[in-house]
């Protein structure tokens, strides 16, 4: 997952960001204003994931709409 993917972690959707650091998620909040980045670090969230999924950091897609 690359800079401009939409995720879902935490229960809410992010646009991811880049980082300098392959470690660390920068995640904006896809509603959100620019001051109110993220940074998860990845390691601790895929460990604790396994017992708390709405830490993993996953893509998402919107379904297409039919208007």
């Amino acid at each position: 997952m690359g800079p401009g993917t939409i995720v879902r972690c935490r229960n809410r959707y992010w646009v991811m960001l880049p980082s300098e650091d392959e470690h660390l998620a920068l995640l904006r909040p896809l509603t959100g204003a620019t001051d109110e980045v993220v940074a998860v670090y990845r390691p601790l969230a895929d460990a604790i994931g396994y017992t708390l999924s709405s830490e993993q950091i996953e893509s998402s897609l919107f379904p297409p709409c039919i208007v």
